[in-house]
Formats: structure tokens, C-alpha cells, sequence
């Protein structure tokens, strides 16, 4: 429900979640990395990813939403070279949106 400031409101459409486990391999490359990193991901599954790379304090380095195609995907994490030597994580979300 939305309501404006002069009491008006209005109504959202409702959206059916269902939440579906996907099995994503992932391999990164190269380790350690410098410039960019490569993030090669295999799926039986369409739909869409979030990549999120994180340093270790949980700081968000970058944060793609990407299309997920059944088979091998690569995405190219690049302009890295300003980031300090550590270690840093990635995180694949994966989701698929339907409308019932």
C-alpha cells in the first residue's frame, strides 16, 4: 500500500516468490589476480545471477546483475588494480522471476 501525502493511496501488485536451490560450479581465475578476475560459472538453469565481490570486512567491491544461460557463463571482473593485496570473496545469488 502506498499512501501519499495527501492520504491518496493506491495498491502494489502482488508478487508470487518461490524460492528454487540452484547448483552453480564456479571457478575463478587467475588467483591470485592483479587487474581482473574471471568468474566461470556452469548452470542447468536460466534465469539471472547477482555476482557480488566482497573484501574481508564485507565491503562491496562490485555488484553485477547478469543473465544466466543453461551451460558455461564468464563474467570479467576488471580495474582491479587499485584494490589492496588480500583476500577478497564472491558471491553468486542466483533468481528467476515468473509471474503467476
Amino acid at each position: 500500500k502506498l499512501v501519499d501525502i495527501d492520504n491518496q493511496f493506491s495498491l502494489s501488485n502482488v508478487v508470487h516468490v518461490k524460492l528454487i536451490e540452484a547448483d552453480i560450479d564456479a571457478t575463478v581465475y587467475p588467483s591470485p589476480f592483479t587487474q581482473f578476475v574471471n568468474v566461470l560459472y556452469t548452470s542447468e538453469l536460466d534465469g539471472q545471477v547477482n555476482i557480488k565481490m566482497m573484501d574481508m570486512n564485507g565491503r562491496v567491491i562490485t555488484d553485477k546483475l547478469v543473465d544466466l544461460s543453461p551451460g558455461k557463463n564468464i563474467l570479467t571482473i576488471d580495474n582491479l588494480q587499485s584494490l589492496s593485496t588480500g583476500m577478497y570473496s564472491i558471491q553468486i545469488t542466483y533468481f528467476k522471476v515468473t509471474k503467476e
